[in-house]
């Protein structure tokens, strides 16, 4: 078979994280009672006293003292603001503190922590926030997670499934992260069954790889033989790959798909529980699809694996 080449690179290709909607989503507010202190020096006195008397569990992202203002309590925990300095008598507020509440209050506070800085900066403008940046999740949502090397690995391999479509349907490859082997190369075959759609293919590809597999599918040998040589020369440096460094090759834990079109609900079911690692994709599949169009499975935290998703296009 004649070796497929390699596409040049004509397009600024993008590589994008495809992320739980909340990392796109600004703070979410709630009515919160608040007041004054008159004497800032009673502010320590203050902070231990609510500490032990007036705990918000789901505030715990929230500072309980800003300047001079003190956080008391969840608006819904008392019906009036008039009702407060009795509200808070009744928890056992020492009357000298009590003493110091003025200008009793609703504002709007942060219902939830912020997970990216950009969501800390806003929140903070309403109340001070606790929070700990990951710095992994913040270049997965600035689309900055991979070096120029990996970049160009990507894009290596998605061209080549771009190359395998003209004469195959929706074509996906499917490597090893570590050092960029190409495991199998897959594509639809609902000529053979119905459930024949390319990932499910490849994971049978990857089974049978491992003396499993019970498709009886096309013969890719020639195929993967040829993708693989076009691409030995591309270099990937893959770093840590979790569990497939920690107990070797099983089903595709670990493993890198990456397939023309996105999948439909079936095949990303399938991916997670053969544990794939990473998917990357490059059409949406506005009918069907299960990582963007209709749903974002693998953002549902029910389930009891994750794999991240990415779009090259």
């Amino acid at each position: 078979m004649e070796e497929p080449q390699l596409k040049r690179m004509k397009f600024n290709w993008t590589i994008s994280s495809v992320l739980d909607a909340v990392y796109s989503r600004g703070p979410e507010l709630v009515d919160a009672i608040v007041a004054t202190v008159n004497d800032k020096r009673s502010l320590a006195m203050f902070m231990r006293e609510i500490t032990r008397l007036l705990p918000i569990p789901e505030f715990g992202h929230l500072k309980r003292i800003h300047g001079t203002n003190v956080l008391l309590t969840r608006a819904n925990d008392v019906e009036q603001l008039d009702n407060v300095v009795g509200y808070l008598r009744q928890k056992g507020l020492s009357e000298a503190l009590v003493e110091q509440v003025k200008q009793i209050r609703r504002e709007m506070v942060p219902r939830e922590a912020p997970i990216l800085r950009w969501q800390y900066e806003i929140a903070s403008q309403y109340w001070p926030c606790k929070f700990h940046p990951d710095k992994y999740l913040e270049t997965l949502y600035n689309n900055d997670m991979f070096s120029c090397e990996q970049t160009k690995f990507h894009i290596a391999v998605m061209e080549m499934c771009l190359k395998l479509s003209d004469k195959n349907r929706n074509p996906s490859i499917m490597v090893d992260p570590r050092d960029g082997a190409v495991v199998t190369v897959a594509w639809s075959q609902l000529h053979r069954h119905p459930l024949h759609h390319s990932a499910m293919v490849a994971v049978d590809n990857v089974a049978r790889s491992q003396s499993g597999g019970v498709w009886n599918t096309d013969d890719v040998t020639e195929t993967l033989n040829s993708v693989r040589d076009s691409l030995k020369s591309v270099q990937c440096s893959g770093g840590d790959c979790g569990n497939l460094d920690k107990y070797g090759p099983y089903l595709c834990t670990g493993y890198d798909l990456y397939i023309v079109a996105e999948p439909c609900l079936m095949c990303s079911m399938a991916l997670i529980h053969s544990r794939t690692r990473r998917i990357f994709f490059h059409r949406m599949s506005p009918e069907t699809g299960a990582l963007v169009s209709r749903v974002q499975l693998h953002t549902v935290k029910e389930l009891n694996h994750h794999y991240q998703v990415f779009r090259i296009h």
